[in-house]
């Protein structure tokens, strides 16, 4: 079958690795890599965060809302933690313009289109999008043991391994039983 661009089929452990972020850090390593990581995953999990805000006023499945509510909670935190590590290893800040990150432009278009459903509607859209989100994450996490030896870095791509990985496999179940 054909998918859109940024799909991938399968489960996590088979998906393509590449992605335009993905892609964009591959050939970077050491301190290039590490502010570009935090760079663009602060950005990613930015995109995330606001998907999922917007989930209580567009859907009624419980899950759907407990969901959101933990990724809302646990990317915020890793945001201001890579935040302060910009900051203090690099004096770097996030990035002003996230339209500048690959995949960006996509990522909004998307966005813009789960603004205006509502319930099966949203509740589908949605599952398939964070799906891919969180795929590309993943794919972003796994570059981190290669590139650099920090450690703050590798626990913060094994969380993201961990628990995104753990948030696909849901959210695929629930695609399944519930369209």
């Amino acid at each position: 079958p054909t998918m859109a661009p940024g799909m991938t089929m399968g489960t996590p452990t088979t998906a393509p690795a590449s992605d335009p972020m993905t892609d964009s850090l591959k050939g970077l390593s050491g301190k290039d890599f590490e502010v570009k990581f935090m760079q663009e995953m602060i950005v990613h999990h930015q995109a995330a965060v606001t998907m999922a805000k917007l989930v209580p006023t567009h859907t009624k499945r419980a899950e759907l809302i407990t969901l959101s509510q933990n990724i809302i909670m646990a990317q915020n935190k890793e945001i201001t933690d890579m935040t302060t590590w910009l900051a203090q290893w690099y004096h770097e800040k996030p990035l002003s313009n996230s339209m500048s990150v690959p995949g960006m432009m996509t990522m909004m278009g998307d966005m813009n289109k789960l603004q205006n459903t509502k319930d099966a509607t949203f509740d589908q859209q949605f599952l398939t999008m964070m799906t891919s989100h969180h795929q590309a994450a993943v794919n972003m996490a796994n570059l981190i043991p290669a590139k650099t030896q920090r450690p703050e870095l590798v626990q913060l791509g094994q969380n993201i391994v961990k628990t995104q990985s753990a948030e696909i496999q849901q959210m695929q179940g629930w695609e399944r039983a519930w369209f």
